[in-house]
């Protein structure tokens, strides 16, 4: 028997019709698209994105808080949460607004505290959009020698 030959092609089928086009993940797109008043900036939150790391005597909670004012943000201790909440104002212009994809309004974050943080030294620095808050760490209990006499 003689070996055969195949000839191997790529064929990428094109959809024809609207409906096999709204079969694929194509559909969704257009769904989208087409609700998009629907869907406005009021029923999204603004969400700021956090960052947290650990050095060896502290912990650093970053929060990046574009086109938010200093005076317009605040940070509390609730329990054992840190908790970063404020508002992102819309400016007032005179201006005609065709379309706007910010998020404005509320928000609010709370970080689980750990419990070797020390919560009478927490520090906090706000530049350029972005807030650093710096918790130290307690002293961790060293053991200690007990004499015998």
């Amino acid at each position: 028997m003689g070996q055969r030959n195949y000839l191997k092609m790529n064929v990428k089928t094109r959809p024809h019709l609207l409906s096999d086009m709204l079969v694929g993940g194509f559909g969704q797109l257009v769904n989208e698209i087409l609700n998009e008043d629907e869907v406005s900036n009021k029923s999204k939150n603004f969400r700021p994105a956090i960052e947290i790391k650990e050095q060896d005597d502290s912990y650093t909670i970053s929060a990046a808080l574009p086109g938010v004012k200093k005076d317009n943000i605040s940070i509390e201790i609730e329990q054992d949460y840190l908790k970063i909440s404020g508002n992102k104002l819309s400016e007032d212009t005179k201006d005609k607004t065709h379309l706007s994809e910010f998020i404005y309004g509320s928000f609010e974050r709370k970080v689980l505290l750990a419990k070797n943080a020390e919560l009478n030294s927490i520090t906090a620095e706000f530049e350029n959009g972005l807030l650093h808050i710096c918790i130290a760490k307690k002293e961790e209990a060293k053991p200690k020698n007990i004499i015998i006499k």
